[in-house]
């Protein structure tokens, strides 16, 4: 919030109702945020595109049932053929490698230019019950970002490691054309 320029919007949608609660309490009375208690996904729906050209879109979804590495996917795809400027960041857990690969192979087969993975693990990935590390998907970089974070991640790496295996890095999914 503290990043908002005066002309900018905040929209949050939860879907637990606690949280969506939270989140009204800690913006109560400020204009440039709307609290939605409802789910994420139909979020996208409803609020693409914005009326702004520009924005970033985040979308962190629970992974609390199956199916929603495909679902991720689908959601980035539709969401950037709503709002095709804008830049989509998506959040999801790595345990097993098997479905994060095939979310950036439907990525890669959807022909969206400028796509980037990046992935952190504090410990080697394999075991579908323990979470080895984060990924996130980013739609629409900003120009150089890439190279920026290649010179960080080497270093969250190291301090964020839980023992041998911990890594992290970048690959573009699918570059700009």
């Amino acid at each position: 919030r503290q990043l908002m320029r005066p002309q900018d919007r905040l929209i949050l949608a939860e879907k637990h109702p606690d949280d969506a609660q939270s989140l009204k309490t800690l913006f109560h009375g400020d204009k440039q945020v709307a609290v939605h208690a409802m789910d994420g996904w139909q979020a996208l729906k409803a609020f693409l595109p914005p009326p702004e050209k520009r924005g970033l879109l985040l979308i962190d979804p629970p992974f609390e049932e199956p199916g929603e590495y495909q679902r991720l996917g689908e959601a980035l795809i539709r969401a950037q053929r709503r709002w095709p400027q804008g830049v989509l960041l998506a959040w999801h857990p790595i345990k097993d490698l098997a479905p994060v690969e095939a979310l950036h192979e439907s990525l890669r087969q959807s022909g969206i230019p400028g796509i980037l993975s990046l992935r952190h693990l504090v410990k080697p990935a394999g075991d579908p019950k323990i979470l080895a590390g984060s990924g996130l998907i980013l739609v629409n970089p900003p120009y150089q970002l890439d190279q920026d974070l290649q010179a960080m991640l080497p270093f969250l790496a190291e301090i964020l490691a839980q023992g041998e295996g911990a890594t992290a890095g970048l690959d573009w999914i699918a570059k700009d054309v």
